[in-house]
């Protein structure tokens, strides 16, 4: 919201590229030659995994203190290619 880089800002692109690629909805619509927040953006459709989708709302979640560290994304997302592996 200021425009500042930081830890808590990457961690909110992550979020924003975690739930665009799941959902293939845009965060921003172009409207009258306008860029504007998608109000659609980030629903998740029905049947996504549920640790992430946790994940990635967290990774949006507008209180930055609530935001996972990267150390905690990257050990989520090992957990959950693990349940993959095992499920195979």
């Amino acid at each position: 919201m200021t425009g500042r880089t930081s830890k808590a800002s990457d961690t909110y692109s992550f979020g924003v590229i975690m739930a665009e690629l799941y959902s293939k909805t845009p965060p921003w619509v172009k409207v009258d030659g306008v860029y504007s927040a998608n109000p659609s953006f980030p629903n998740l459709p029905p049947g996504t995994p549920r640790p992430y989708a946790d994940l990635a709302l967290r990774c949006l979640e507008m209180d930055l203190s609530k935001r996972p560290q990267f150390q905690c994304i990257v050990s989520s997302l090992q957990g959950m290619l693990e349940d993959l592996d095992k499920g195979s």
